[in-house]
């Protein structure tokens, strides 16, 4: 089973995303200095504020791990 994000949040200016599933996730990374994490999918890279975030859970179960990033 791959690992996913499913993530309701700002990708930019003026640009926001709701409840966008990345699937087969290979690679997160938080900048927590910069308030961004990135991802890398099958969707290819992404970037997305964190600095409104309210809530932001990582759980890992049976070796399939789902991040969930809300504002």
């Amino acid at each position: 089973m791959p690992s996913q994000a499913t993530i309701t949040g700002k990708t930019g200016p003026a640009a926001t995303v709701t409840s966008l599933i990345l699937t087969n996730l290979t690679k997160f990374n938080m900048d927590l200095a910069n308030k961004v994490l990135f991802t890398v999918s099958d969707q290819g890279q992404r970037e997305f504020d964190l600095a409104a975030t309210t809530t932001l859970t990582c759980t890992i179960a049976s070796g399939v791990a789902t991040i969930v990033v809300s504002q």
